[in-house]
């Protein structure tokens, strides 16, 4: 008896220092990645204003884009247009915890498709991925949401898709009980995040109004 008490203490003491490691080492990554934010405001400051958005290195990917670490996507309130002629981004992006869609295949861009990496990026608070490769592609997703439901583009470019239940317009009877209104948390449903990835260099000037430029290069830069 008193060995299995000794073993349990022992088991207790264990995940409390587990536990204790797992916040410092969470501390001291969000520290570094406010450092690294210091870094590209400062490097910042000696560069020209020619382009008009953020930058970011490939290496500050999830910095910049998911953790959007010091909330500069969220105070601008466009989502994010990623300017990578690289490739890497969408690389980065199709391998992460996102529903993503290549505007070039004609079965992502299938309406039911599109439709449910919607309903499932609000659901369980994700982002949803455009990549339109070299091609400006923006119009033809446009006309598919457009196809889902009359004024979804718009209500997702406003973000009011994500306010007062309007996500629900989005449910079929047929998607299962995961989806049904209760299922539904604010806080997943907050990280929900819309992402179009293109190839090119000079994308249109709608896009660049519209959405938020974010170039990506291979070096180390800044925002």
């Amino acid at each position: 008896m008193a060995n299995a008490e000794l073993t349990l203490q022992a088991i207790g003491d264990a995940e409390k220092l587990v536990e204790t490691l797992r916040l410092a080492a969470e501390k001291a990554e969000e520290k570094l990645s406010l450092a690294r934010l210091r870094l590209r405001e400062q490097t910042q400051e000696g560069v020209g204003n020619e382009f008009q958005g953020l930058k970011c290195a490939v290496q500050e990917l999830d910095d910049v884009l998911l953790k959007d670490v010091g909330g500069k996507i969220h105070s601008d309130g466009r989502w994010p247009l990623i300017i990578d002629p690289s490739g890497q981004a969408a690389t980065f992006l199709r391998y992460r915890d996102t529903n993503y869609l290549n505007t070039l295949n004609p079965n992502d861009m299938n309406m039911e498709t599109i439709r449910l990496a919607l309903l499932g990026a609000i659901r369980y608070g994700k982002p949803v991925v455009f990549d339109m490769m070299e091609v400006n592609m923006f119009d033809a997703v446009t006309r598919q949401l457009e196809g889902i439901e009359s004024g979804l583009a718009e209500a997702i470019l406003s973000k009011q898709i994500l306010q007062n239940e309007r996500y629900l317009s989005l449910v079929r009877a047929t998607d299962g009980p995961e989806y049904s209104q209760t299922e539904f948390q604010a806080t997943r449903i907050g990280n929900f995040k819309l992402f179009v990835v293109t190839k090119r260099q000079q994308p249109s000037e709608e896009l660049l109004q519209i959405l938020l430029p974010i170039q990506v290069i291979l070096a180390k830069c800044s925002l």
